[in-house]
């Protein structure tokens, strides 16, 4: 007589299975996570070399968001003169729509970091024109992935994310921080006290909400400045288990994974970090909120 297994041990060798194939599967999703995580701080951390880079050879950091500088034409006589517009780019390119120089400035088009149809040869020329006429342009080479978060295109897919990350409006302003640069420059570089807590770039704070998505500057994730002032926080959007982490990268090159509070944050808390960061300000968390350093 030959000697089969009993119920017992098939069920025992079918339970093994399943709890193996359990720990494999959450190794590997996890292993995935980690795996985009890595990309998007490589991602970061490109542009902000792509940053330094620039700020180096000019002593000026790059504009974080286009301006606008305008000439009165006369060429064409008393009463017939028209103003010209030209684009003064930022690390993204987003006022003239590749029009140099421009008649009208007055219904400037952004590129949204979210667009309805991806493939349609308006958006895809407004995309192609932002980078490649940006002052990244050497960094970007014309490629598109790098200004896209992985754990982005997976969880916002239907809205097809043409950028994740923004820069810090504080490069946006002259050096006294009051009025856009009549020079048409970015911040000094000897005018950033501490650029290893300086934030350069953050994740727009795209995950949990897909709603109303527009052009319309000023609307979360709607041009590639983050706007702090304007009540725009940095994205919690990746995970490191089962906390939830934000991904910045500071104005000396380096990059840091925050992590939430395990009580979650509020809206004005959060708020709070982002004006801290953005500023260059020392913060700590003290396990339940993050706090200036004093």
């Amino acid at each position: 007589m030959r000697k089969g297994f009993t119920l017992v041990e098939l069920l025992i060798v079918i339970g093994i299975i399943a709890i193996l194939s359990g720990i494999l599967m959450v190794s590997m999703g996890g292993g995935s996570e980690a795996a985009r995580n890595a990309s998007c701080l490589t991602n970061m951390r490109g542009l902000a070399n792509g940053v330094i880079a620039y700020a180096s050879s000019s002593h000026h950091y790059p504009l974080a968001g286009s301006l606008v500088r305008s000439e009165i034409d006369e060429s064409q006589g008393i009463g017939r003169a028209k103003t010209i517009y030209y684009e003064m780019p930022g690390w993204l390119s987003w006022y003239s729509q590749g029009q140099f120089p421009a008649t009208s400035i007055t219904s400037p088009q952004y590129p949204s970091a979210y667009s309805a149809s991806p493939d349609s040869p308006e958006q895809q020329q407004l995309h192609e024109f932002a980078m490649t006429n940006g002052t990244l342009r050497a960094t970007l080479k014309g490629n598109s992935g790098l200004l896209v978060c992985p754990v982005h295109k997976i969880d916002m897919k239907t809205q097809h994310p043409f950028f994740s990350y923004a820069m810090n409006e504080y490069f946006y302003w002259n050096d006294n921080g009051k009025s856009r640069s009549s020079q048409f420059r970015g911040r000094r570089t000897d005018t950033v006290k501490h650029p290893d807590r300086t934030l350069l770039f953050a994740e727009l704070n795209w995950k949990g909400w897909a709603g109303d998505v527009d052009d319309a500057p000023g609307s979360p994730g709607s041009d590639p400045v983050l706007q702090y002032s304007k009540n725009e926080y940095i994205g919690f959007n990746h995970k490191k288990g089962k906390e939830k982490m934000a991904h910045v990268v500071f104005a000396d090159g380096h990059t840091e994974q925050l992590m939430m509070p395990k009580g979650g944050i509020s809206d004005g808390n959060l708020k709070e970090l982002t004006e801290l960061l953005c500023e260059g300000k020392d913060v700590v968390l003290d396990g339940s909120s993050y706090k200036e350093l004093k």
